[in-house]
């Protein structure tokens, strides 16, 4: 089999497993916290400012959990901004957008026991800035696939993959629309 450098590249990524992370000295004071059961409803970690917080992963196909952060609340609305998220059972890592360069996330088990967990369990580390005074805090929510429309899941997929959902879907519509519209057909004339 011949093996070019995407495919090269494709094996590696998927040889990567919780195994092979090792064991990690997660910090025994961190803010230990678990997804909320109640979905679609943001939990407050009310006593966590910032600093390492440690969470599990999610545990089973189709649920996301997320990490986000809501600052000073100067319109009637509260503006979640994505730190950090986990879904379908993998790993936590950061999320791209306004905090990514300050924010970490490492994933193993656990080498010392510490505050609420015990050396050998499977933890994630997310380590995410200090609130400013005024911040609203930290959210933890939880989202199931059985639980989103197909307008969302399609949202949720154009999110991951693209520039966000509402500028492809509103592309879609247009030409979707445009390929509905009967087009008047010409008659060809070839000149040689």
């Amino acid at each position: 089999m011949m093996r070019t450098p995407l495919l090269v590249a494709l094996l590696a990524f998927c040889s990567l497993s919780r195994s092979s992370t090792g064991s990690i000295t997660f910090p025994i004071n961190a803010t230990l916290v678990a997804c909320p059961t109640d979905l679609s409803t943001p939990t407050q970690l009310a006593s966590f400012s910032g600093g390492s917080l440690l969470v599990s992963p999610t545990s089973q196909e189709g649920d996301l959990c997320i990490l986000s952060r809501v600052n000073r609340n100067d319109t009637s609305k509260k503006v979640y901004i994505p730190m950090a998220r986990s879904y379908d059972g993998n790993d936590w890592h950061r999320v791209e957008g306004r905090y990514v360069s300050f924010v970490t996330a490492q994933c193993g088990e656990a080498a010392i026991d510490g505050v609420g967990f015990s050396a050998g369990d499977y933890l994630c580390e997310i380590a995410v800035p200090q609130l400013d005074s005024g911040n609203l805090g930290y959210f933890l929510t939880k989202w199931d696939a059985g639980s989103a429309s197909n307008r969302r899941k399609a949202a949720r997929f154009l999110e991951r993959a693209t520039w966000g959902p509402r500028h492809v879907h509103d592309s879609l519509v247009i030409m979707v629309r445009l390929l509905l519209q009967p087009f008047p057909v010409k008659s060809l004339t070839l000149s040689l």
